[in-house]
């Protein structure tokens, strides 16, 4: 007896996009006719509705057919933002979904007043992370990261986008990067859950990563004071490391500032004096060395730091401490205060 090929009990696409097209429909009247209170709207309709047939169809053998389905919600977020832009089409940040998605300036706007622009944003900015999972799903990474990136533009108070960015730099291979993004998705103003980054960090204090230079070691302090390892020991500081990695990295600016941006993230959320001073030496490299002709890979990590000292003036006075300590042991760097730029 013949066997059903894998997938067949799905032989039922045509009723499947119809119940999407419908589902869609109707969900997209009730989010446009009251936007204002629309996200658990939002919420329910990919929660819901979209996602338990994306997951029927992820594991179907038949690739047209989930092809179909994910082409078919793929372009209803596409439509979605297209409206968005007709009911907002001043807004700045909409520019970037436009030239992404490739949406056309609206000649006839709805222009509807009444919301404010922050409802509109962050209804786009769900859109373009639904687009970013979809893509993910297909297997398509370099789509999928074009989309988060571009939804932390529109929100880049919200952690999540931030999170997924970091799952794809992990998956990819890229420690650094992912625990850029980890770090930072928990620094916003709406911070992501930090489950994905104790995964990262307990692999890396179990000898995970066989790389062994200054920024690795960095990245094993780090994981130990987040983690609260009270075997870490005198060795596990990141005090010093700076020249090291100076010399590994051939002085790249991309590198150092996100190690900086790294760097001050977990100073943040661990609130340690230990982690700040690699922090204020990873700056001040920084500043020395592109002072002039890269200052805007600084900026940013100069931004986070002063905010942090801002609402840690304990730790700040713990950091000038720390130094002046270094300095007197017969430390023979120029002292940099923090008062310094």
């Amino acid at each position: 007896m013949e066997q059903a090929p894998v997938g067949a009990t799905l032989d039922i696409d045509e009723e499947v996009l119809s119940y999407l097209v419908y589902t869609g429909a109707q969900f997209s009247t009730m989010i446009f006719s009251a936007l204002e209170i629309s996200l658990p709207l939002q919420t329910e309709l990919w929660v819901g509705f979209q996602q338990p047939i994306l997951r029927l169809y992820r594991d179907d053998a038949r690739e047209a057919a989930s092809d179909n389905i994910y082409k078919h919600i793929s372009y209803f977020y596409k439509v979605f933002l297209q409206r968005l832009i007709e009911y907002y089409p001043d807004c700045p940040e909409f520019e970037h979904v436009r030239r992404v998605f490739d949406i056309p300036k609206p000649e006839n706007s709805a222009r509807f007043d009444r919301c404010s622009k922050t409802i509109y944003v962050r209804a786009a900015y769900n859109a373009v992370c639904r687009v970013g999972d979809l893509s993910r799903y297909r297997g398509r990474l370099a789509n999928a990261t074009l989309y988060y990136k571009l939804a932390t533009r529109l929100l880049p108070g919200s952690g999540a986008a931030l999170n997924q960015l970091g799952s794809l730099s992990y998956k990819a291979g890229e420690l650094r990067d992912a625990l850029f993004y980890f770090t930072k998705s928990l620094s916003v103003r709406e911070p992501a859950s930090d489950g994905n980054l104790r995964v990262v960090l307990r692999k890396i204090i179990r000898g995970f990563s066989k790389d062994s230079s200054a920024i690795m070691r960095i990245f094993l302090c780090f994981s130990r004071v987040y983690l609260d390892f009270s075997k870490g020991g005198s060795g596990d500081s990141c005090v010093g490391l700076t020249d090291a990695v100076l010399t590994e990295t051939g002085c790249d600016a991309d590198v150092l500032a996100k190690l900086a941006m790294t760097t001050i993230c977990f100073a943040h959320l661990t609130q340690s004096g230990i982690v700040l001073v690699h922090a204020v030496d990873t700056i001040h490299a920084l500043l020395d060395l592109y002072a002039t002709s890269a200052v805007a890979y600084v900026l940013p990590a100069v931004n986070l730091y002063m905010d942090w000292l801002a609402k840690n003036p304990t730790v700040a006075t713990e950091v000038d401490s720390r130094r002046l300590a270094q300095h007197e042991q017969g430390n023979d760097e120029e002292i940099v205060f923090l008062g310094r730029r």
